[in-house]
């Protein structure tokens, strides 16, 4: 406790000593070379946002404006104590450094170099008129295309059916192979989903319950045929 007292205060002695002692020890104590050093500091942290100015009494007064949601009562307490490490830490004098606030604070733009004029663009040269295009000699007329000939007429497609007109539709039997299996209830039951289309005699082959509509009976019924709890589906 009684080190930390002692370097304590050993700081205070350093913040108010003056500027000679500080000259003692080799810092910079002019006021010109101490503002360089705090334009150097505003340059880095705050550009813009502050201006430096020494008074007749060879004080370096820093006057910032709001740079953030802080108070001004804030931001000066809080750029002084910024301001005097930068400044111990690069040898330089603090005790001539006092910052202020000022809302019109702001480091007036530099001024810009005026742009050259430039030259006025070259009229464009007249294009040359283009030559008339020589008629060209016409070409000798082709000899008469051969008419063609006839092509045959395409014979008819025959219509396609789901059964065979010799075949007799059979009870559950939609893809027409001869034998009832689960391809058959597969077919039902995406139709019954909406995710089939079945074609006419699909529609009677899948109509196992014989009511003239496809329903859920008719896919109970050729379940149960499948599982063996039937006999037929007549």
């Amino acid at each position: 406790m009684k080190k930390m007292i002692a370097v304590m205060s050993g700081l205070a002695m350093i913040m108010t000593v003056s500027s000679t002692v500080y000259a003692d020890f080799g810092f910079a104590t002019e006021p010109d070379e101490v503002a360089a050093v705090v334009q150097a500091y505003i340059d880095e942290k705050l550009p813009g946002k502050a201006v430096i100015e020494i008074s007749e009494a060879g004080e370096v007064i820093v006057k910032i404006n709001k740079t953030s949601f802080l108070n001004p009562n804030q931001q000066v307490n809080i750029l002084t104590e910024n301001l005097r490490s930068y400044l111990l830490s690069n040898d330089a004098d603090y005790s001539i450094v006092r910052v202020v606030y000022d809302e019109e604070a702001t480091q007036p733009a530099e001024p810009t170099e005026p742009e050259e004029p430039t030259e006025p663009e070259k009229p464009a040269e007249p294009e040359e008129p283009e030559k008339p295009v020589e008629p060209t000699e016409p070409t000798e007329s082709a000899e008469s295309e051969k008419p063609a000939e006839p092509t045959e007429p395409e014979k008819p497609a025959e219509p396609t059916e789901s059964a065979e007109p010799d075949q007799t539709i059979k009870l559950g039997d939609l893809d027409f192979s001869g034998t009832i299996d689960v391809t058959d209830l597969t077919e039902v039951s995406l139709a019954l989903l909406g995710d089939r289309n079945l074609t006419d005699d699909q529609l009677k082959a899948a109509d196992v319950d014989g009511d003239g509509t496809l329903s859920l009976a008719d896919l109970a019924k050729l379940r149960q045929y499948l599982s063996k709890k039937i006999d037929s589906l007549d």
